[in-house]
């Protein structure tokens, strides 16, 4: 039996706290996306402000963003287990693209990690934030209209 000291020892009781504040973070995220995607009705505006709202999110909270989305984590993503509020905030995205694209799903994800590699890139100073306007246009006029 592991003593209490010891590397892996209480693992279980952590690792349960975790994931409900994981849970919680990813709601709280679903519901920032939601939000702006509300707030603007016309669909490329609407997958704009959802994108801007991703980044604004990353930028406010670093260590919440670095802890969700960077650090190692067993929460499982694009796939059956994936959290219900995770599954959300993708949904926010999902929703601003035509319902009749068949790659809808697959165009969400590939402007997630877009949005991923913008938010950490910059996040590092490795991008420049003056340019976050222009890299949000050309995501959400690239990709909003992608057809099946």
């Amino acid at each position: 039996m592991a003593r209490p000291d010891q590397p892996g020892a209480m693992r279980p009781t952590k690792r349960r706290d975790e994931r409900l504040r994981d849970k919680q973070e990813h709601a709280d995220l679903a519901a920032h996306l939601r939000r702006a995607r509300l707030a603007n009705p016309e669909p490329r505006q609407a997958l704009h402000a959802v994108c801007r709202a991703y980044l604004e999110f990353a930028t406010e909270r670093p260590a919440l963003y670095q802890a969700m989305f960077v650090m190692p984590t067993d929460v499982k993503f694009a796939h059956a287990e994936t959290p219900p509020p995770l599954r959300a905030a993708f949904d926010e995205f999902v929703s601003c693209l035509r319902s009749d694209n068949a790659l809808r799903e697959l165009v969400a994800e590939v402007i997630w990690s877009a949005l991923h590699g913008i938010a950490t890139l910059s996040g590092s100073g490795r991008i420049p934030l003056d340019s976050q306007e222009q890299r949000l246009d050309f995501l959400a006029t690239r990709l909003a209209d992608t057809p099946n």
